[in-house]
């Protein structure tokens, strides 16, 4: 009964709120009258061209500063290079190598695991 009544009461709030805002709602039932637009006061500007302008200076920043790299625009050829390598990379199979193995700088054949291990040839179960 009281998930009936919670129910009602948000589905009422939603219809409420759906047509008008609930702070329209609140000025028409404290008899406000909402106006569109505000009346703009002006005022009177203080004379700032007679006052330079001083520049942002960094302190402790030398003011003959190297200027800063700018970025290269590239069009993203470099993505598409199949010779392009990085760390991320897994290494390259060995072709002579038997499937699963991998040759290292010392031209030892390892494998690696789930885990992201090496095992050596030699030094346990392999793939």
């Amino acid at each position: 009964m009281r998930l009936v009544c919670e129910l009602i009461l948000i589905i009422g709030l939603i219809a409420l709120g759906w047509q008008k805002s609930f702070k329209q709602w609140t000025d028409d039932w404290r008899g406000m009258q909402q106006t569109k637009a505000m009346p703009v006061r002006q005022t009177t500007a203080v004379n700032t061209a007679s006052v330079p302008r001083q520049p942002f200076v960094n302190a402790g920043y030398s003011r003959n500063a190297p200027p800063r790299p700018q970025a290269s625009a590239s069009n993203g050829g470099w993505m598409w290079d199949p010779a392009h390598r990085t760390a991320l990379d897994q290494p390259a199979s060995d072709v002579q190598a038997s499937a699963g193995y991998y040759r290292d700088t010392a031209g030892r054949k390892y494998w690696i695991d789930s885990r992201g291990y090496r095992h050596y040839e030699g030094s346990g179960a392999s793939p």
